[in-house]
């Protein structure tokens, strides 16, 4: 390939080839769903546990959860503002249930934080969950199912 020719590939392809390796870099998301207790044995509570799958903390005052189920997160606070903040790497969980309920139901480690109750109940065939910013911006979904490839384990048999 000569001069000209790469010249005209590069002035031709590399403007998408840019913009289509960014584009792929901004929809990855930052917080992620890592677990979902959809059907938990009887007796015990369901839950979802978000990591923040980043270095970055984010301020996720005034977040939503919606969907399946329906959680605010707290305001900001300025007393505690500090308790605004998912810190790099942090996972935490909201629940059906109270923080203390949760922790006497699953070990679940102290520096872990656990919100809740949300309002509603996750669907055991399987629905959408989203979380969403306080403008409303998704920063993350799933949709989850009773069906391959979802575990058939999950599915009421104790496992997430």
């Amino acid at each position: 390939m000569n001069l000209f020719s790469m010249r005209a590939f590069l002035s031709d392809y590399l403007p998408g080839l840019l913009f289509a390796c960014l584009s792929a870099l901004s929809s990855a998301d930052q917080v992620v769903i890592s677990e979902i207790m959809y059907h938990p044995p009887a007796g015990l509570p369901e839950f979802i546990e978000f990591a923040n799958a980043t270095r970055t903390p984010f301020d996720f005052a005034d977040w939503q959860l919606k969907d399946g189920v329906e959680f605010d997160f707290p305001a900001f606070d300025e007393a505690d503002a500090a308790a605004a903040f998912i810190g790099p790497y942090e996972r935490f969980l909201v629940s059906a249930v109270t923080e203390a309920e949760l922790r006497a139901a699953y070990t679940i480690p102290l520096n872990v934080r656990v919100f809740g109750p949300w309002l509603g109940s996750l669907d055991n065939g399987g629905e959408s969950i989203s979380l969403v910013d306080r403008n409303g911006v998704g920063m993350c979904s799933v949709v989850y199912g009773d069906r391959p490839p979802w575990p058939a384990s999950a599915d009421g048999a104790g496992h997430s």
